[in-house]
């Protein structure tokens, strides 16, 4: 069987496991894109919402930490689109309420 690192561990953990989000910004218009590119999106932070609330990002190249207080405060300050991924993501037809 596999060896086991000594430095992991498999506890369960207590409490709420932080959210995955992107921050999305639309292309630039207007620079002879064809109407596809128009409707393309760049993903600008990828960033976590801490159980609580609070919201951390970074950069999508790396650079540059905000904290925030949600990930919607987040959206919002830095103009973008939130994206919400993994479990949290939403899929074509949904009709829920996302997440706060």
């Amino acid at each position: 069987m596999g060896q086991k690192h000594p430095h992991q561990s498999t506890h369960p953990l207590i409490g709420d496991l932080p959210r995955m989000f992107a921050l999305a910004q639309g292309a630039d218009e207007g620079r002879g894109m064809t109407e596809e590119d128009e409707e393309a999106t760049k993903v600008v932070a990828y960033g976590l919402v801490l159980p609580g609330g609070p919201a951390t990002t970074v950069g999508a190249n790396g650079r540059g930490f905000g904290v925030w207080n949600s990930a919607r405060s987040a959206a919002r300050r830095l103009h973008s689109e939130l994206v919400w991924l993994g479990a949290d993501a939403v899929q074509p037809g949904d009709t829920e309420t996302l997440p706060e």
